[in-house]
């Protein structure tokens, strides 16, 4: 080949290879931008529910904490003779 006709026809290579890497980069990238914003509403989703579902481990916790801090310290009285049993539920301090 001659090298007035290899220099065309390489740079027409270089031409088109460069503006297919540009074009699909370019397509990629808006691919990529839209499964992104799909990934970031699903993440907001999944924090979402893990908070309420924190929140609601945190408040059932919270009140099996105070019945048995309720209990023992109703059981501590009692024990100490500072508190007289009266009927099923309720509770009068002697003193």
């Amino acid at each position: 080949m001659r090298w007035p006709g290899f220099v065309a026809a390489n740079a027409a290579g270089g031409l088109l290879w460069a503006s297919f890497y540009t074009l699909g980069t370019y397509a990629l990238g808006n691919a990529a931008s839209s499964v992104g914003s799909t990934i970031t509403i699903g993440g907001y989703a999944v924090a979402s529910v893990a908070t309420v579902a924190s929140f609601i481990m945190m408040r059932r916790s919270l009140r099996r904490l105070e019945r048995r801090a309720e209990e023992a310290s109703v059981s501590r009285l009692r024990r100490l003779g500072l508190l007289s049993e009266q009927g099923s539920g309720g509770a009068a301090v002697t003193g």
